[in-house]
């Protein structure tokens, strides 16, 4: 019973958020699109703020459980055989589970915010493990060093962005090519010097 009602609270949040942008949405459009009572909401949360950081924890929580799977050799392993590596297929399986919520959160109309708490989580996760693993390439980089990290972690978010707004019309296996692609092409990026 808890676990459906904040269910229907959560997709009510989204369908207000397609609405009216975040900001305009108050408890009482909350309670009635998702047929509760306030005193149910507030049995659950403490105002929208809460509902919006609990749903963003949950979505970035389970992102980074298989994130954390990445294993840069067995990606590579994979990759030179042209196989999708299962890892990646995995994080775009739950991406596009999460497609919807994440399109509005990441819009104008959602949480200016979240785009920056994905993008760390990407920069601190991916981008460490499967770009920076290359030192010594990133060293001879004709780029300064601290502007590295930026490229990297744009180009893997904007990856994620794009297939989102495009309505996720490549498949999980393909993204994970798509997405090795891009960050072979990223490590690489010294024949540019």
């Amino acid at each position: 019973m808890v676990l459906r009602t904040r269910k229907r609270i959560n997709e009510a949040l989204i369908e207000l958020i397609e609405e009216k942008g975040f900001e305009g949405i108050t408890i009482r459009d909350l309670t009635a699109k998702a047929g509760i009572n306030r005193g149910t909401f507030y049995l659950h949360y403490r105002d929208k703020y809460d509902l919006m950081e609990k749903l963003q924890s949950d979505i970035l929580q389970g992102f980074l459980e298989i994130i954390l799977q990445l294993n840069p050799i067995e990606a590579i392993k994979y990759f030179s055989q042209n196989a999708p590596y299962p890892i990646m297929v995995q994080i775009f399986d739950y991406l596009k589970g999460y497609g919807r919520i994440l399109k509005v959160l990441l819009s104008s109309k959602g949480d200016p915010a979240f785009p920056k708490k994905m993008k760390d989580l990407i920069r601190n996760n991916i981008y460490e493990k499967l770009v920076k693993n290359k030192e010594s390439t990133l060293k001879n980089v004709s780029i300064a060093q601290e502007y590295l990290p930026a490229i990297g972690t744009s180009a893997n978010f904007g990856v994620i962005e794009q297939w989102l707004e495009n309505g996720m019309i490549h498949s999980p296996e393909e993204m994970a090519m798509i997405y090795f692609k891009i960050i072979n092409f990223i490590r690489s990026i010294e024949i540019m010097k």
